[in-house]
């Protein structure tokens, strides 16, 4: 398992160098399919942080804080990757070539759904706080 902020500096990377630069919220939305997709196929998460119910979807707060000073920019930056496993590779790889040519806001919509992780979240406690592991892995399994 890795640290959000790996995953996200793999999904920064390969965006930037297939010419398709992701803004934060971009970032912040792959992050929960890529996890989402990781407990789907694998029964296990890619990363180890939480996913909060913030405004325009779940957010991982550090990468978040880590990249807000592009606002809604597009974040142009090369990293070394080479820690993420081949096979975890493939799976982000496929997550972002589904979901990057999505529009924003069709995506933040999609994290809204009804009956979702962010959802549920966000009906009981209140925006800001964490979507438990729990909503994640029950939406995995329905989708």
């Amino acid at each position: 398992m890795y640290h959000a902020l790996e995953i996200a500096k793999y999904v920064i990377d390969k965006c930037f160098k297939e010419g398709a630069p992701v803004t934060n919220l971009r970032l912040q939305k792959l992050l929960y399919f890529i996890q989402l997709e990781s407990y789907k196929k694998n029964s296990i998460f890619m990363f180890d942080d939480d996913l909060y119910a913030w405004q325009f979807g779940p957010v991982v707060p550090e990468v978040y804080y880590e990249y807000n000073m592009y606002g809604g920019s597009p974040i142009l930056l090369h990293y070394d990757t080479l820690n993420i496993k081949l096979n975890d590779r493939i799976l982000i790889n496929q997550v972002i070539r589904e979901k990057n040519n999505t529009p924003i806001w069709q995506l933040v919509k999609n994290t809204h759904k009804e009956g979702g992780p962010w959802f549920i979240t966000v009906n009981e406690f209140g925006l800001r706080t964490a979507i438990g592991k729990k909503l994640i892995m029950k939406e995995a399994e329905r989708v």
